[in-house]
């Protein structure tokens, strides 16, 4: 018989970002390993228990879970929390899962963020988008506050005639703080058995490290995200099943120049993996500043 499990609290508040409310997660952690399976807390998607508090919510049973494989360490220990978000997307694609009907867009809703008290970057994932939303440089200057221009008045009958100098040029803005920000369709658009929209049914934790939970059409998928070298490099690793003739990974251009693949082909920024190594695609993101691609490519 296996061993017993033990329900306990997790709350895993991230530093740098004081002043958001953290989100209660719940583990599950079996006695006889390290692996954390980790079900949704939160109060909007589980029902009340008769204590009052939130219960776990159980993954739909339909849904399969995909096996998972090494990595099992986290080479830098990471912090974990939910959030609520203004939405700092703009890219018109990336936001029309949050696009009312009235077309008001909404904010984000209890995002998984991640990061390290040693690294300072804030790793965004999104459980209703099913997909990685952005990077935060924690140490990117702020923009510059301007004084507004006032032009004297005058009381010179001459001068109302006169030509308008030119005003002086505006300074460039500076460089956005997200190195990187989600644009386009959704990673796995364009895969065989990829259809409608991904829908999440939980994460787990794998040696420290979150792994998302999700279908997309008759595709199960595991995203798994970490981060190495001292928070310069960040990886996300695909395993997806159910797929019949491979998949296709289709990144934002920006990201393209930061990137590289385990395995696969690439066609300028979409990454195409054949069916027999659709279990483990590791993608591989630079996060300190990188040269410029060459016009010839992979």
């Amino acid at each position: 018989m296996s061993a017993p499990y033990r329900l306990l609290p997790v709350f895993l508040p991230l530093a740098g970002l004081a002043g958001m409310l953290s989100q209660p997660l719940a583990a599950q952690e079996s006695s006889v390993g390290s692996s954390l399976v980790i079900k949704d807390a939160s109060p909007s998607a589980a029902p009340a228990t008769a204590s009052g508090g939130p219960s776990a919510a159980p993954a739909p049973p339909s849904a399969p879970e995909p096996a998972s494989i090494a990595p099992v360490i986290a080479p830098v220990k990471l912090d974990i929390a939910r959030r609520n978000l203004n939405n700092f997307l703009t890219d018109k694609e990336a936001l029309t899962p949050y696009r009312r009907t009235d077309g008001v867009t909404d904010s984000l809703q209890e995002v998984f963020v991640i990061g390290s008290n040693a690294v300072p970057r804030a790793v965004f994932w999104d459980p209703l988008a099913c997909r990685l939303l952005g990077v935060l440089d924690l140490e990117a200057p702020a923009p510059p506050a301007t004084a507004p221009v006032v032009t004297p008045a005058s009381t010179d009958a001459g001068q109302e005639n006169a030509p308008v100098e030119s005003e002086t040029p505006e300074a460039p803005a500076p460089p956005s703080p997200y190195v990187l920000m989600a644009a386009g369709p959704a990673p796995l658009t364009g895969s065989g058995g990829a259809s409608g929209a991904p829908r999440y049914f939980g994460f787990r934790l794998v040696g420290g490290m979150p792994e998302f939970l999700y279908t997309f059409g008759a595709l199960s998928v595991e995203e798994r995200l970490w981060l190495e070298d001292g928070g310069k490099v960040l990886k996300q690793r695909f395993s997806v099943r159910q797929g019949s003739r491979g998949i296709q990974l289709t990144l934002p251009e920006e990201w393209r120049r930061r990137a590289t693949a385990s395995v696969g082909t690439w066609k300028k920024n979409v990454l195409s993996v054949p069916n027999e190594s659709t279990g483990e695609v590791i993608l591989t993101y630079r996060l300190t500043e990188v040269a410029p691609e060459p016009a010839e490519s992979n």
